[in-house]
């Protein structure tokens, strides 16, 4: 066993997952805030927790009132104050969503930020269980089989890439939604129909499922008056996402919001994504 101690705050089973991660690893890794099983150190208050720690993981979204630590599965509340009293000179705090005041603080007291939710490697990597849980969500609402079925991917980055891809292998009819000529140049080298944004209107009613990975509003009522009213849209994009949803209500299409689709479908995989994530920065800073 290393001895280099990892403290794991907070948190839902992603968290969980990781911890388990550093322990596969070798790492001595203690939680706080967090249920788990007797095969993982638990903590009895904040600052046992984080005495010695080398580093600290916080949880994606690390809070979502920027008063409290993110802790759905613990009875007790974390201030973010309280972290940051206990954090130490040259510790390394990892954490997802963190805001410019929380990393200032962190910095103030000597320690090493490392927003992991912006790391293009954590963002690759994650695409893969959202492409997966999107298409979960559509085979639960199709009528139909995803071989053949019209489908429309609004955007074409990782998460965009990945699905296209993994539809593709299930001989779905994919069509691609970009703006720029050499993003839809790619989707088209894949095997996929593609059009720009502004054929939206004209093109996009044939399509049984629509997926938008954008997140800015493209969904427009004038788009959704031309979108079949048996269609579903399922929403990958960030808050507030892609779609007028209240226009959708009134006419009567299905919108499913479907955020964080990592921690609800595959808590394992999201677990180890941030785990290596995490530590891939942690052995780049401490070499």
């Amino acid at each position: 066993m290393n001895n280099t101690k990892i403290c794991v705050l907070g948190g839902d089973q992603r968290q969980l997952y990781a911890a388990h991660e550093m322990l596969k690893n070798k790492y001595n890794a203690v939680v706080y805030g967090l249920k788990t099983d007797s095969s993982i150190q638990q903590a009895q208050s904040l600052p046992e927790a984080m005495e010695d720690a080398k580093l600290v993981i916080l949880p994606l979204p690390f809070t979502t009132d920027n008063v409290r630590l993110f802790c759905p599965l613990c009875d007790k509340d974390i201030l973010l104050t309280d972290i940051i009293e206990n954090v130490q000179k040259d510790m390394i705090v990892a954490g997802g969503k963190m805001s410019d005041a929380f990393l200032l603080m962190l910095k103030q007291k000597g320690a090493f930020p490392f927003d992991y939710y912006k790391s293009e490697r954590f963002a690759i990597h994650n695409a893969i269980p959202t492409a997966e849980g999107a298409l979960a969500i559509a085979m639960n609402e199709l009528k139909t089989t995803v071989n053949g079925a019209k489908c429309a991917i609004l955007g074409y980055g990782r998460i965009g890439k990945i699905l296209a891809k993994t539809l593709k292998k299930l001989d779905a009819d994919v069509t691609v939604y970009a703006r720029k000529d050499e993003v839809l140049a790619w989707a088209e080298a894949e095997g996929c129909k593609t059009y720009k944004f502004e054929d939206l209107c004209e093109t996009v009613s044939k399509n049984s499922v629509i997926f938008n990975t954008v997140p800015a509003l493209v969904l427009t009522r004038e788009v959704l008056d031309n979108i079949d009213e048996n269609a579903v849209i399922i929403d990958l994009a960030s808050s507030p996402g892609g779609v007028d949803n209240e226009y959708a209500k009134l006419i009567g299409i299905k919108v499913i919001f479907a955020l964080s689709l990592p921690g609800k479908v595959a808590p394992v995989t999201a677990g180890k994504i941030i785990a290596d994530t995490v530590l891939s920065y942690y052995k780049g800073v401490a070499l």
